[in-house]
């Protein structure tokens, strides 16, 4: 991806075509592509393959903005902080910084090539916001800090990485001085994106402003048209109360055509409507879903109340006669939960009987828990027995396992 930033996407093409041209039908190794390249385009890349194949590391920057307004001068310093060591230096590399002013845009391509460096820029104004790496194109990790009021801009008018970076920021302020605004601009973006990412996150940072605001924002959520969006929501209004809230939760429970946002719905009314946790597992626990997300939703949920009755219904689903899934699913809820261990280790013990490799596979890392001497001979016992060779081998590290614990 760096690299076709580099070149651009026609000298890009160009090249991938040559290499395959040139070593169609034959091994290579990366060299042989460093020289296509540098034969389909005329540059010397050897600085990029040394810099990002044949050495460690990444940069880690930090990136600090001040602007003169006397002299009309955007200074940026970038310091690189990663420890050097006999793989990892100082990195070469260009990088694009976009400055927004209230005439628009502009993007300058810098090259980086020290530890610590200054760049200046003349401006008619102090710029509305800064991005350093247009298109978080480079590889690296990078402290930016900069004023609420620039992260806002940036969450309406950069492009999808600065607006997601602009979200990383401003969720974290949202409980600062400038909660108000920051809420505001979040709940903007979770309705009005045009990228389901941004518009996921920004429901996930909300899930932490109790009000009535948001929670409308979130519930107006609930019928985007993108699953992951209504999944971000679901999860968000777990943080919730209202009858209201439990209503709509109720709907997406029992009319949302995702099964995922499904069992996250059903998750969510069994922690904010506890008093009928049993009726919302015993409806889930019918519903057919793809890979069993669903019954696993209301196992887990099940596995919380930890009455007599639901590690009674927990332990039905680990026997014959249900699916593979959801039976290991059921085996590692129930190795979990605080119920009486000798029966635990007999119900297990005989799931070590079982014809299904993946069920033996999870009785046996369930026994593992146990750190007991009768279970390490339960495990030992097993192993004189055991014909499949990948099984052989849990049993061996869950005895190791035991053991080392004992």
């Amino acid at each position: 991806h760096m690299l076709r930033n580099q070149l651009g996407d026609e000298l890009w093409w160009k090249s991938i075509s040559h290499f395959m041209n040139k070593f169609a039908f034959q091994n290579v190794e990366t060299n042989d592509f460093k020289v296509a390249i540098e034969e389909a385009t005329g540059y010397n890349l050897q600085w990029f393959f040394n810099e990002w194949l044949y050495r460690a590391g990444i940069p880690e920057l930090t990136v600090e903005e001040s602007f003169d307004d006397a002299q009309g001068k955007l200074k940026l310093t970038v310091k690189q902080t990663q420890l050097p060591d006999s793989l990892t230096g100082t990195f070469v590399f260009p990088v694009n910084v976009e400055i927004f002013t209230s005439t628009g845009s502009k993007v300058e391509q810098l090259w980086v090539d020290r530890r610590n460096k200054e760049f200046t820029f003349q401006l008619t104004e102090k710029p509305l916001a800064v991005v350093f790496d247009k298109g978080s194109v480079l590889l690296k990790k990078i402290t930016f800090e900069r004023s609420s009021d620039e992260l806002i801009y940036l969450l309406e008018h950069g492009d999808v990485a600065a607006r997601l970076e602009a979200l990383d920021q401003l969720k974290q302020r949202i409980n600062s001085d400038d909660s108000v605004k920051v809420v505001t601009a979040i709940s903007y973006r979770l309705t009005t994106d045009s990228f389901w990412g941004v518009r996921a996150n920004a429901a996930e940072a909300l899930g932490n402003v109790h009000d009535v605001y948001v929670a409308q924002k979130l519930l107006s959520a609930l019928n985007d048209g993108n699953s992951r969006i209504r999944a971000s929501a679901v999860k968000a209004l777990e943080n919730f109360t209202g009858e209201n809230i439990i209503t709509a939760l109720k709907k997406i429970f029992n009319e949302d055509s995702s099964y995922y946002v499904v069992s996250l719905a059903l998750s969510a009314l069994t922690t904010l409507d506890a008093t009928n946790l049993s009726t919302y597992c015993s409806d889930g626990l019918k519903k057919e879903s793809h890979q069993e997300m669903i019954r696993i939703a209301a196992l887990k949920a099940l596995a919380k109340k930890g009455d007599a009755t639901s590690i009674k219904t927990i332990t039905e689903y680990t026997q014959p006669g249900y699916s593979t899934k959801i039976r290991t699913e059921a085996i590692s809820i129930l190795s979990r939960s605080s119920v009486d261990t000798a029966m635990l280790i007999k119900n297990f013990t005989k799931l070590l009987l079982d014809p299904i490799p993946p069920i033996r596979r999870a009785a046996i890392s369930a026994l593992e828990n146990f750190t007991r001497d009768d279970v390490l001979q339960i495990l030992k016992n097993r192993l004189v027995v055991e014909g499949d060779n990948r099984i052989r081998r849990t049993i061996e590290d869950a005895i190791k396992s035991i053991e080392e614990q004992i």
